[in-house]
């Protein structure tokens, strides 16, 4: 696991695997998820 802050956008990265991302979704305004190609499927 990897988290990251971002002082200048105010915002946070949580990364809990270095799988490549197929596809991000919005889950509401401020959160987002990045998805592998399993999790789409």
């Amino acid at each position: 696991m990897n988290i990251r802050y971002f002082s200048d956008t105010d915002t946070a990265l949580l990364e809990f695997s270095n799988v490549p991302v197929v596809e991000t979704k919005e889950i509401s305004e401020n959160l987002y998820i990045d998805l592998d190609e399993k999790a789409i499927l």
